[in-house]
């Protein structure tokens, strides 16, 4: 998508607001890829693959990516002594 030109956002407000979270969807987008880039090689040069391939796999890594994240949370350390001890 393209946002308005600035001469048609000067004179309405709603195309001003539509700009700002246009640019602002952008950034948050661009950011997740640069995240995502970081752990898989795939998004470090444009993905040579079919429209619906390169869905599937963008899916595919956003979901191992949760993955991930959800598996080495908080979950997996070692439970305090306090915790298993019996209580009298």
């Amino acid at each position: 998508m393209r946002p308005f030109p600035r001469a048609v956002v000067a004179q309405n407000e709603a195309k001003k607001v539509f700009n700002k979270r246009l640019s602002r969807a952008r950034r948050v987008v661009e950011n997740a890829f640069g995240i995502l880039a970081q752990k898989w090689r795939v998004f470090f040069r444009p993905i040579e693959l079919e429209v619906d391939t390169a869905e599937h796999v963008v899916k595919a890594v956003c979901c191992l990516h949760n993955y991930l994240r959800s598996t080495s949370t908080i979950e997996n350390e070692p439970e305090e002594e306090d915790d298993i001890s019996p209580r009298y």
